[in-house]
Parts: structure tokens; sequence; C-alpha cells
């Protein structure tokens, strides 16, 4: 069983779209959980915790190329589906 993660998605982050678990540590080392994107720019997000209560923010093309590997890019509340760990790729 491979624990790599999948290659990353090649699209921007986008508004809705879902960040998993810890996101290697781009949130800083005490975010675990999964969060929405809520706002994008060109070389920034910014998320909410899916349960509402947090919001972080991420910058830089770099980090934000990082990020892309742990968005799972089928899954967007518009889509009707509650966004959270249990969701799979």
């Amino acid at each position: 069983m491979s624990t790599s993660r999948p290659i990353a998605d090649p699209r921007p982050l986008a508004v809705g779209d879902v960040l998993h678990g810890f996101c290697g540590g781009y949130f800083g080392r005490e975010h675990y959980d999964c969060c929405i994107i809520e706002a994008a720019g060109v070389d920034w997000i910014v998320t909410r915790d899916v349960g509402g209560t947090g919001l972080d923010f991420a910058a830089g093309r770099e980090d934000l190329a990082g990020l892309r590997q742990y968005r799972t890019p089928t899954v967007r509340p518009a889509d009707g589906i509650t966004p959270c760990c249990a969701v799979t790729e």
C-alpha cells in the first residue's frame, strides 16, 4: 500500500475546493481539520475549517502549488456533498 499523495491536480486552487487534513503543514503544525477555500487570488487563498470556526491564509505560488495535492478535485459544496475527512479521492 502506497503512503504517497497522488500527483497534484494542475488546476489552480479555487473557491469551493476542499483541502483535507493536515495539508502537509502549510497552515502550521496545529492545523488538522479539513477546510474549504472561501477566497482566492493569483497567489493567495483564505480557507475556513469545515466546522466553520477557524480561518487560515496561505500565500505564494510555491505554497499554493504544494497545497493542490491535498485537494479533492471532484468534491465541492455546490455538488451537494458535505466535505469532511471521510471524503476520498
